[in-house]
């Protein structure tokens, strides 16, 4: 789980299939499936907005207003 600069709590949930969701205000405001945004293993946020994923294959995707962006 992380917080981003805008105070939403991001959390990646393990399951079949895998997502990750954002949290505002103790609810679920919006899912990500695993299709949509690479399974990661740690969230951290960025100073400039959206969240930082190390994800599952060892890439490092940025997530910031639905745009994913991987770096091998």
């Amino acid at each position: 789980m992380a917080e981003d600069i805008d105070g939403n709590i991001w959390a990646e949930c393990a399951g079949n299939p895998g997502k990750l969701v954002r949290i505002r205000d103790f609810q679920v405001r919006e899912e990500f499936p695993a299709s949509q945004v690479p399974t990661g293993r740690t969230l951290a946020p960025d100073p400039q907005g959206g969240i930082w994923i190390g994800t599952l294959k060892g890439d490092l995707t940025l997530f910031r207003h639905g745009a994913v962006e991987t770096i091998r």
